[in-house]
């Protein structure tokens, strides 16, 4: 069942019409609190929405916090993401990028010294 589940998700955000793919992305946010592993495995598809830079697309702002649910507990990967996003997204996308790039400064150092 879990597997009809995901292609289902996978198809509906790789809908042309923005409003599906929307609707979709939001629901795999809250999807991917409890199950990690389909979510990991769509994210080169969802890395698309988040360098696509499409300025009237609420998609790219869905698609960025579920990479950041992802990838939070991996510096390397949150550095990846940051160079992904482009600078003339929307408000929203950039809020939530500021607020990612403020978690990953508050996180302790990789190494220190």
């Amino acid at each position: 069942m879990l597997a009809s589940l995901e292609r289902f998700f996978k198809q509906a955000f790789l809908d042309s019409d923005r409003l599906v793919a929307a609707a979709s992305l939001a629901t795999i946010y809250h999807f991917a609190a409890e199950n990690a592993e389909p979510v990991k495995r769509w994210s080169s598809e969802i890395v698309q929405y988040v360098s696509s830079g499409s300025s009237k697309s609420i998609c790219q702002y869905l698609a960025l916090g579920i990479l950041f649910l992802s990838r939070q507990s991996d510096r390397v990967s949150l550095m990846k993401i940051f160079q992904q996003v482009p600078m003339n997204s929307n408000s929203c996308t950039l809020v939530l990028f500021l607020r990612m790039y403020s978690f990953l400064i508050q996180l302790k150092p990789a190494i220190p010294g």
